[in-house]
This record gives structure tokens, C-alpha cells and sequence, in this order.
């Protein structure tokens, strides 16, 4: 019985869960002036990785690129939050709370649901890592006082068995080596 995945090597600097080896490189003689068929593969291999944590059945592998990569790519990725992100979108959160007890009462049952969506339709900044290392939900956020905002993201990183035998594809005929398809 084989287990075959789908995997993506993502980022998320709060969930990083793998770590990268470096790998070893080695174009096997060719030269990418004179042989045609090396820009066919890369001469970087037997990279190793291993998880920092456990990964559910199902979660997604991140490692960390660091933020000069996502500063780099975004006007194509957006905004992505970064850890200082996710720590004051925390410190935020912690003042949301005591505003939201001290003015939440029977006359004003609602006042937190109701402040939450106050805020959660003005954070629809994409240029901000602010807003977007908020909670995605009011329920989120109310779990996030427990175990920070970046931890309520990480349910939406596993993907249900239905999802992978769909999407997934099985890696399992991948063989490190030389090819033998001659030049």
C-alpha cells in the first residue's frame, strides 16, 4: 500500500514547519553552451528536508524564503504578512478585547460581533500585511486570543483526503540519476 501526496513547498513565515537542506549540484559533464538538452533539468539535487513539526495527514510543508522574496515578488503575490505582522495584528487584538468587554453589555449584546465586522470590512487592504495577517473570520478571531492570529490560519492549509485523491498526484516513479536519454 504506497501513500501518494500533494505537496507544495509553500511560505508562511508563522507555519513553517520544514527544513531545507542544501542540495548538491552537478551538471553530470554537460554544458549548457554545447549540449542542448541541459536546460532539460537542473543540476541541483539530492536536496533533504525535514519537518521542524508535525504535519497532519493532508497539511502543507512551508519553509522560510524570508522576507526580501516576498518583497521582491509583491506586485505579484500582494502583501504577504510577515511575523511582525502577525505580532501586531496579536497586540491589536488584545486592545479589540478590552474595548469590546468594557462596552459589551445585556443592553448592547452584539458590540464585539458587531466592532469585529467594523473592522474586518475596513481591513480589505491588499497592500497591507496588517490587514491581511488578520483573522478571517469572527470565530477566528475569537480563537486567536488563545493561540495567536497566525495559528488560526493553519486549518486552512490541510487539505481532506476527498481534495488529495482528486488533485494529488503520486511522485513515487521520480528516480535520482543520471538520464539516459543520450545527447
Amino acid at each position: 500500500h504506497k501513500m501518494c501526496v500533494f505537496a507544495f513547498v509553500l511560505f508562511f513565515f508563522v507555519a513553517v514547519n520544514a527544513e531545507e537542506g542544501k542540495p548538491d549540484y552537478d551538471h553530470a559533464g554537460l554544458h549548457r553552451s554545447t549540449d542542448p538538452g541541459t536546460s532539460g533539468f537542473t543540476g541541483f539535487h539530492n536536496q533533504r528536508m525535514t519537518t521542524s513539526r508535525n504535519v497532519p495527514t493532508g497539511g502543507e510543508l512551508f519553509v522560510d524564503y524570508g522576507d526580501g522574496w516576498f518583497k521582491d515578488r509583491a506586485d505579484v503575490l500582494g502583501a504577504v504578512p510577515f511575523v511582525r505582522s502577525f505580532d501586531r495584528v496579536d497586540r491589536f487584538l488584545k486592545k479589540f478585547k478590552k474595548i469590546s468587554l468594557k462596552h459589551q453589555n445585556s443592553n448592547n449584546p452584539t458590540f464585539t460581533k458587531d466592532l469585529w465586522d467594523v473592522v474586518a470590512a475596513r481591513s480589505h487592504y491588499p497592500s497591507s500585511r496588517n490587514a491581511n495577517a488578520l483573522p478571517l473570520s469572527f470565530e477566528e478571531m475569537q480563537s486567536a486570543h488563545t493561540i495567536g492570529s497566525a495559528e488560526t490560519r493553519l486549518p486552512h492549509s490541510v487539505r481532506d483526503l476527498n481534495w488529495l485523491a482528486e488533485r494529488g498526484r503520486c511522485m513515487d516513479n521520480i528516480r535520482p540519476g543520471n538520464s539516459t536519454v543520450s545527447q
